[in-house]
């Protein structure tokens, strides 16, 4: 994992990814967190990038209408909630991106923690989070495994 992991960061950066730095990583991730409650029942998903495909689009109250509501990277939905929605339940967002854009406290931050400066990066991401005034218990990060599979057996390793 970890020498896939070294692949995705810059040269410069690779020397910060060490062993030390990936069990500080790992041992950030808990089942006592979960993403999605704990039980049987079954949801409907909405997954919302930040496409031009959805401009003068009548899915807003379609999007709404689902039980979670995931926008990934910086979708925005002030002015466009007839296409897109104005629910949010989960944001996707790589953890520079917080410093970036101001998201919707109530909804559950998913961060994928991929990154340079890995050694860095958790400390980062609570110092950002308690300045942007983020309930600590609403922040979830991707594990890097999840990440993995996504690029290599989903994606088929196309894109960032």
């Amino acid at each position: 994992m970890l020498e896939w992991w070294k692949l995705l960061v810059a040269p410069d950066d690779r020397a910060d990814l060490t062993p030390q730095a990936a069990a500080k990583a790992f041992e950030r991730f808990t089942s006592e967190a979960p993403v999605l409650p704990d039980d049987d029942e079954k949801r409907l998903c909405a997954v919302v990038g930040a496409s031009r495909n959805l401009l003068e689009s009548p899915y807003g109250d379609l999007i709404d209408a689902h039980d979670l509501v995931f926008r990934v990277n910086r979708a925005r939905t002030g002015g466009f909630e007839d296409d897109v929605g104005e629910r949010t339940t989960h944001h996707v967002m790589w953890p520079r991106e917080l410093e970036e854009t101001q998201y919707d406290l109530g909804a559950v931050l998913l961060m994928n923690p991929v990154v340079s400066n890995v050694s860095d990066v958790f400390d980062r991401i609570e110092t950002l989070v308690g300045g942007f005034g983020w309930v600590s218990d609403s922040v979830r990060l991707l594990h890097p495994e999840f990440v993995k599979y996504l690029r290599e057996d989903w994606t088929g390793g196309r894109g960032q």
